[in-house]
């Protein structure tokens, strides 16, 4: 598992086997296959260029194939995505979007928010 500063999980990676998450500055989230050097799917998931800081994984075993979620969370952005994917199918799919602070009159912008 790699995230959006090139840290590596060795410990997540082996419960995906080949494939790996891929977080970039630009809000964009890759799924790669490193056996055959091919990116398989990506997902823009946050506008204006938010640099994504943290992907946290789960997997479970569904229906004779493996299930991933996905959290994914962005620099100055409270909403956190979740997204999930199955090994079999090879595609990102987009779930939820989670608000940790609804109260905020701006939640995109939070520099425009009051004090």
């Amino acid at each position: 598992m790699v995230g959006a500063a090139g840290k590596s999980d060795k410990e997540a990676a082996n419960a995906i086997s080949n494939k790996v998450l891929l977080g970039d500055k630009f809000g964009q989230v890759q799924l790669f296959d490193a056996s055959r050097k091919l990116i398989l799917d990506k997902k823009q998931l946050f506008d204006n260029s938010r640099q994504i800081l943290h992907m946290s994984t789960a997997t479970l075993i569904w229906l004779d194939t493996k299930l991933t979620y996905v959290t994914v969370v962005a620099r100055a952005n409270p909403v956190v995505r979740i997204l999930a994917f199955k090994h079999n199918e090879n595609k990102l799919h987009h779930l939820y979007n989670l608000n940790m602070c609804p109260t905020l009159t701006n939640p995109d912008s939070l520099d425009s928010n009051p004090e």
